[in-house]
């Protein structure tokens, strides 16, 4: 216990492949680590304050990045036969440079709403709008996943998923895209 006890790191890689390219099937490569602070509210509410950072890694230029600070809410409402829904408001403001997405706001705004319904260990099924209404754009994803296998705690999964909108990597926030794809992930 203690006061760092709710000190939370995170880090997400996302590799997008395109596999039907002949060559440098690479895409995109995002990187966003992240701190943040989550405490419990109630035994179904939990809430958390943080910093994000998330960057293409590009070089002088094709870079893009950005840094917020976000506040987050969650409520898990137990289904029964261990199926649980979530649903995650978020908001968040821009600190500090815009490195090549100063507009990044018009594009993303300031707020996104994630619902899940799922099992632990089963089937989960996950949804995310997100956008700025005074300018009209926005995106949303549909993410559905499935647990393969366990290897040492690390989870691997198979997913299902498809994006419409704008800003699907922040190397290319400014274009309107749809995909649908599956693949396989660690973390869910």
């Amino acid at each position: 216990a203690g006061v760092l006890n709710g000190l939370r790191f995170a880090y997400t890689q996302t590799i997008l492949w395109a596999i039907d390219q002949p060559s440098g099937p690479v895409r995109a490569n995002d990187y966003s680590p992240e701190i943040y602070y989550e405490l419990p509210v109630s035994r179904s509410v939990t809430a958390a304050l943080g910093y994000k950072h998330l960057s293409n890694g590009g070089g002088l230029t094709d870079s893009a990045d950005m840094n917020r600070i976000f506040a987050r809410a969650s409520w898990h409402i137990a289904l029964g036969n261990d199926w649980e829904a979530t649903i995650s408001p978020q908001a968040w403001v821009y600190v500090g440079e815009d490195g090549g997405a100063d507009d990044l706001d018009r594009y993303w705004g300031y707020t996104s709403l994630m619902l899940s319904v799922g099992q632990l260990d089963g089937l989960k099924v996950s949804g995310m709008l997100r956008g700025n209404p005074g300018t009209g754009k926005g995106a949303g994803e549909l993410f559905i996943s499935y647990p393969l296998t366990r290897l040492g705690g690390l989870g691997i999964y198979a997913f299902g998923q498809g994006f419409t909108g704008y800003g699907e990597t922040i190397g290319d926030y400014r274009r309107r895209s749809s995909y649908a794809r599956f693949g396989i992930a660690f973390t869910r």
